[in-house]
């Protein structure tokens, strides 16, 4: 397979050849992006399994870490944990020591922060793969286009020398067959990678929007003036 390859892209010309480079270097990045996201996505759930083992939510008030405290370090991937801190931060500075009790705007307050804070956590989780989704899309293409751009030279080498024996042709089916393979390994992989975390990132989702309505009834149920 190495020998093949290596030899069709020594029978093709610089079109092929550039973008045979063009989706290698497509790849690279791609497959970066893939064992980045592998990772923050494993640590994200593992840190939000531990979170949520502590069931702070669960007494009657509530309790921010603070940044010095032991341990803190195994949430800090969390987002649910980024959530919590964010809430609890908002519902303090609200009390100011002085108070028990907060007033419905001021739960609307942390609640539209909680959203607005749920945006950002998921548009960092969902950072790069934009890359992935077009390297699924444009690969296949620039696989095509070399396809397309060596058929066309295999027939006008058959025109110019009027002949269509294997010499004459051979170096544009080559070009033609091996943008066309270069491009689905491209592709592929890039495609599978980017379903496996936009499945990953609807679970993160909803696991998000349900903390955030947990934190809100939580407030309504302990914190609320009546």
């Amino acid at each position: 397979m190495q020998g093949t390859f290596i030899f069709s892209f020594q029978l093709s010309g610089w079109v092929g050849r550039s973008i045979v480079l063009i989706l290698l270097l497509i790849s690279v990045y791609s497959w970066a992006i893939i064992f980045k996201k592998f990772f923050l996505f494993r640590r994200v759930r593992k840190a939000t399994k531990r979170f949520l083992t502590i069931s702070l939510l669960k007494g009657s008030t509530l309790s921010s870490f603070s940044k010095e405290e032991r341990g803190i370090r195994r949430f800090a991937y969390s987002p649910l944990f980024s959530l919590y801190q964010k809430g609890c931060g908002t519902l303090f500075s609200q009390l100011n020591g002085e108070r028990e009790k907060i007033s419905p705007a001021e739960i609307e307050e942390i609640k539209n922060l909680l959203e607005i804070g749920a945006v950002r956590e998921l548009c960092f989780l969902e950072g790069s793969l934009v890359v992935l989704a077009t390297t699924t899309t444009l690969s296949p293409f620039l696989g095509l286009l070399g396809t397309v751009w060596g058929i066309l030279k295999a027939f006008l080498s058959m025109g110019l020398e009027g002949s269509a024996g294997i010499e004459t042709v051979a170096p544009g089916i080559a070009e033609a067959l091996i943008t066309t393979v270069t491009g689905l390994l491209v592709a592929i992989p890039a495609l599978v990678a980017y379903n496996y975390f936009t499945n990953h990132l609807k679970n993160f989702a909803q696991e998000i929007e349900s903390f955030n309505s947990e934190f809100v009834s939580f407030l309504k149920r302990n914190y609320l003036e009546r």
